[in-house]
């Protein structure tokens, strides 16, 4: 792994969010029934479903991590998920009518809280890179 000063925040925090997105979508994948029933409203099929999808997305932050370049294309797009997921959960939690437990609101809740630290800490990575140490997104 080529690591820099100026990108060490940078690909420690895509690889925090890539480990903590992976025992997220393990969690949801090989305890979706349980958790279907302490979160409420969502069935063990759709938390199976959203494990797979986050694990994908935990092995394609590890790779980006771990890469010879960081592409600043690759790094807005995490940080830009992020933030949607933020969004989404907030969206969840008081915008929409949805029956979730105490317990599953506070997951929600923490989750969200955990994924947005995420986004911040990727944000004021990306800002501490030197130009040389990124590799230039590809023109159109």
């Amino acid at each position: 792994m080529l690591s820099t000063k100026s990108d060490s925040l940078l690909r420690k925090s895509l690889l925090a969010n890539a480990v903590f997105t992976t025992v997220c979508g393990l969690g949801l994948v090989l305890a979706s029934g349980s958790l279907a029933g302490l979160i409420g409203a969502v069935g063990a099929t759709e938390l199976i479903i959203a494990g797979v999808i986050l694990l994908f997305y935990a092995a394609d932050l590890a790779r980006t991590a771990l890469g010879k370049h960081l592409p600043r294309s690759r790094v807005y797009y995490f940080i830009v998920m992020d933030v949607l997921w933020v969004i989404g959960s907030a969206v969840v939690l008081w915008g929409l009518a949805v029956p979730f437990t105490a317990a599953g609101r506070w997951i929600i809740l923490l989750i969200a809280d955990a994924v947005g630290l995420f986004a911040v800490l990727q944000y004021f990575g990306l800002r501490r890179l030197s130009k040389t140490s990124v590799e230039p997104a590809p023109s159109v």
